[in-house]
């Protein structure tokens, strides 16, 4: 997908921006939580000035007290929106038991160990498969020839309709929408750098560098796992995978 940007910003109501991106998608954002978390986001709390935006040179929102958000916190706050809306206009019976409910309670832990195992290498180098009517996780590595896939193949035991495969950690979209929010909220005032941090290769080991400096980096393991469980759990709900309590 190409850079977002946003095109143009109208405000709504409280802390409610409607927002429309370079991709020609719209969608609403509303930013009580980050205005009220981030100390740098303190004169925007008076709703009067929090309506005064405007978009700077990077094609983002922006205020005169110089607090800025980065667009990619924006377009995936907007998708949440949308998908939060869409939950709520399907709340039928047959949405909330899950169009494809697991048919076998499946532990979390061994599908975050699934997670981590698809993510350990480059892209399509490992691959899991979550059977859903038997609880199975089966597993085959490139790197490592181990390919249990094939072994349910060969044996009959694995039936295609009931399996998912897990994704790669850049399937689910974090990278540097995650990196940008959690700069908005604890280093709001380096945004900039941290942009031209990632215009260049070697950008995340780069950014851990200066996460280290600034005495942040134990935090970004904090979040970033934080929202890859979330992001995970998510991904669980949509693919209908049933967990243990």
């Amino acid at each position: 997908m190409e850079c977002v940007s946003v095109k143009d910003a109208q405000y709504l109501s409280d802390y409610k921006i409607k927002l429309i991106f370079n991709t020609g998608e719209e969608g609403v954002v509303d930013l009580e939580d980050l205005i009220f978390s981030s100390p740098a986001a303190e004169p925007l709390r008076d709703k009067d000035e929090f309506a005064k935006f405007y978009l700077d040179e990077w094609k983002t929102l922006a205020w005169p007290c110089d607090f800025g958000v980065a667009p990619e916190f924006l377009y995936e706050q907007a998708e949440i929106n949308e998908q939060l809306e869409l939950m709520e206009q399907e709340e039928d019976e047959d949405y909330l038991a899950g169009k494809y409910q697991s048919l076998h309670e499946i532990s979390y832990n061994h599908i975050e160990s699934a997670y981590l195992f698809v993510s350990s290498g480059e892209y399509g180098m490992n691959t899991a498969l979550i059977c859903k009517d038997s609880g199975r996780i089966l597993r085959r590595s490139d790197m490592s020839g181990e390919d249990e896939i094939e072994e349910a193949e060969e044996d009959g035991t694995l039936n295609w309709h009931e399996t998912v495969e897990v994704p790669h950690r850049n399937d689910l979209d974090l990278g540097q929408n995650m990196v940008f929010e959690f700069i908005n909220k604890e280093l709001p005032n380096e945004y900039d750098r941290v942009r031209d941090i990632f215009s260049r290769k070697g950008s995340y080991s780069r950014y851990k560098t200066f996460l280290e400096r600034c005495g942040k980096l134990d935090e970004w393991h904090e979040f970033e796992n934080k929202r890859e469980k979330k992001a995970l759990l998510e991904w669980c709900k949509e693919n209908g995978i049933l967990l243990e309590d």
